[in-house]
């Protein structure tokens, strides 16, 4: 038996899984990496902590296998996270950090573009945005202090896969090999859907070297060998994109709603249909043929629970420093008493904290606490989900995430963020089905293991959703493009939830969607 081995770099964190020929998982290694949150708009990771990880999690899971299984890996894909941007020179030493996905401090360079927004979503498939790698390359060429001083004919403006091949394939001639797939191309806003190539007229409009880009690669394509290995790596290819594949085929029937960081609804179309409102991604790409998606993208899923945790722990601060500041003013007036009176009988104790830390274990508690929900509704405030910015079919910002309304306890304003997701959600599948009817949803990544969370989006989408028994579809996905199938690999589904008319869940979204319609037109 032949084994495929997969390494999924994410956000969070880095993975590699061997899988069968059957699409069985055989074993597993995982890495977390940090993501920085600093002013604004600006988040970033350390691109060598990255590389390190991937690095990591390849070796310990090559060196833990038999011989007779090691012998029969025949194959790597690896899938990475999107629009995430690395400078660096030609050998890979990193000139910046990584500038995520989710960082938008390029957004002033959209302002002044010499094309019009229709011609850039022609061209590239994607809204005008700054989540897109465009902007952040012109902000790093003018506005990054070693970037920009940097000589151009020694610079890479790398996708962070491009960074990681030059670092894990072997070299050619002893130069690092320089590439990239179709998919993660697609997200830098520089490459054009049609010619399947950089784009000369957006290159121009960004005033991006096309010598600083990568070479442009299908993703089931032979990229190299990975480095100290006799391993072909025959698969690249965006972490979202690879999730579709690792779903268990591509149905036009049927839409993948994969919930990680960002949340994904990723549907098969049956040829090239362009969006106004939405992506047109590129879900399987060879050197005979190529298969188009239409994608929407929600920027606050796991980020918004991070942002949340974020929230309880700066409230509980500002609440342990109000405490103290009244204990403070309470011991001066005392002193001031003693020192009239010269004497005191009894001197005031200290009073006790009474802050309530947040809930290290609140997001064990959100399955009980959906369940419960569930069979005894509560009210619940809303929540203003622009963790992120708004992502499709919005393309805004108008206010920072809050609450609004309800009892904000921790058990509600944790629900009213999950609901948040699902209301983003159903405004893209409202998009979605317009185009062309759905028969059902296909749920998979972390959050999707909340069994409520599942029964909700059933609910609200009136669709059935099928949650997957295997969440991690991207690395299944992958492995299954690095192999040599013709057919994805079949799935097992966990459960799945039928829909029934959820009357209060119903009337909150359109409370919410009236809400971010009032605050979208005042911004």
């Amino acid at each position: 038996m032949n084994y495929h081995l997969a390494i999924d770099q994410g956000t969070h964190a880095s993975r590699a899984i061997l899988y069968d020929e059957d699409g069985s998982e055989y074993c597993r290694q995982l890495q977390p990496v940090i993501l920085k949150r600093q002013a604004k708009g600006h988040i970033e990771q350390d691109p060598m902590e990255i590389l390190q990880s991937v690095i990591t999690v390849k070796n310990q899971l090559l060196a833990g296998l038999p011989v007779s299984v090691r012998e029969r890996v025949v194959s790597c894909g690896i899938a990475c996270q999107r629009s995430t941007i690395v400078a660096c020179t030609h050998r890979g030493e990193p000139l910046s950090q990584a500038i995520s996905w989710q960082d938008t401090r390029g957004k002033a360079y959209l302002e002044h573009l010499p094309l019009s927004e229709e011609r850039v979503q022609l061209l590239s498939g994607l809204p005008l945005s700054p989540h897109y790698a465009a902007s952040k390359c012109r902000w790093l060429l003018e506005q990054h202090p070693v970037v920009s001083k940097a000589p151009l004919e020694a610079l890479y403006l790398a996708p962070l896969i491009s960074f990681l091949l030059l670092h894990m394939l072997q070299t050619v001639a002893g130069e690092p090999v320089y590439r990239v797939d179709y998919s993660q191309a697609q997200r830098t806003q520089l490459w054009d859907l049609m010619t399947l190539d950089w784009s000369a007229e957006l290159l121009q409009a960004y005033r991006i070297p096309r010598h600083t880009l990568p070479e442009c690669y299908p993703m089931k394509a032979h990229y190299g060998v990975l480095r100290d290995t006799d391993i072909p790596v025959t698969a690249v290819c965006g972490d979202q994109n690879a999730a579709l594949l690792g779903s268990g085929g591509l149905d036009t029937g049927t839409a993948l709603v994969n919930l990680g960081s960002g949340a994904f609804i990723l549907r098969p179309l049956s040829s090239l249909k362009r969006s106004r409102r939405l992506l047109t991604s590129i879900v399987y790409a060879d050197y005979q043929r190529t298969q188009y998606c239409r994608e929407a993208t929600i920027n606050g899923a796991g980020n918004a629970l991070d942002w949340f945790h974020q929230y309880l722990e700066e409230s509980h601060q500002r609440e342990e420093s109000h405490q103290r500041e009244e204990s403070h003013q309470r011991e001066e007036s005392h002193q001031r008493v003693k020192k009239s009176h010269q004497r005191v009988k009894k001197s005031h104790p200290v009073p006790k904290k009474t802050g309530i830390p947040p809930q290290k274990n609140w997001r064990s508690q959100l399955p009980q606490w959906l369940a419960e929900a569930q069979e005894v509704p509560v009210t619940l405030p809303l929540f203003i989900n622009t963790v992120g910015g708004l992502g499709s079919p919005w393309w805004s910002n108008p206010v920072e995430p809050h609450f609004r309304g309800g009892r904000l306890s921790v058990r509600s304003q944790a629900l009213a963020i999950i609901e948040s997701i699902l209301f983003l959600l159903q405004d893209n599948l409202r998009v979605i089905v317009a185009e062309q009817a759905l028969s059902q949803l296909t749920l998979s990544g972390g959050l999707s293991a909340l069994e409520g969370l599942c029964q909700k989006m059933a609910n609200l989408s009136q669709l059935p959703v099928q949650q997957l028994q295997d969440q991690e579809t991207t690395a299944r996905g992958i492995a299954w493009l690095a192999s040599s199938g013709t057919q994805p690999w079949p799935v097992k589904v966990a459960q799945r939830f039928e829909p029934y008319i959820d009357a209060p869940l119903q009337a909150r979204y359109t409370a919410f969607r009236q809400q971010l319609a009032t605050l979208m037109e005042a911004s």
